[in-house]
Parts: structure tokens; sequence; C-alpha cells
């Protein structure tokens, strides 16, 4: 999980999303990876995105609502992140 933050934050965009779906092939029940990619869909510094890059966007953060809802066990940062 830390490898594929660290990947995001010098816009390694397709890297960080290998990471994180990786994961979520890994542990299926992982909110925070659907967070991940749906973090990686967002590239600022290329302008806008386009419509199937939010539609995805949009699809993994609501997996990862869905993940993280009661009776899920996640930390208070990781509702935090996901919008809980």
């Amino acid at each position: 999980m830390e490898h594929g933050v660290t990947l995001l934050h010098p816009f390694g965009y397709t890297q960080s999303e290998m990471q994180f779906r990786a994961i979520a092939k890994d542990d299926p029940a992982c909110a925070m990876a659907h967070w991940g990619v749906a973090m990686t869909k967002y590239q600022e510094l290329w302008g806008e995105p386009e419509a199937a890059a939010l539609k995805t966007g949009a699809e993994e953060m609501a997996e990862a609502r869905r993940l993280a809802a009661p009776p899920a066990i996640v930390t208070a940062r990781e509702q935090a992140y996901i919008g809980l």
C-alpha cells in the first residue's frame, strides 16, 4: 500500500494504479486499494481528466465506500480518506 501511495507523489500514476490493483486482487476487502485506484485517475498536471477516467474513479470510490461501511473495520484515517 505504501509503495502505491509513494508512486502518486512523483506522478507515477500508471505504476501506482498497478500496485493498488494488485492489492485489490490479493485482498478484495481492502477499501483503501480502491481509493488508491481512484486517486490515480485525477492527474491534475495533465489537464482535465477524461470522462472515462472520471467514471472509473467514481466507481472505485463507490467500491471503497461500500467496503469501508460498517461492519467493516477501518481506521479513522481510512474513513477520512474515503470520505465516510
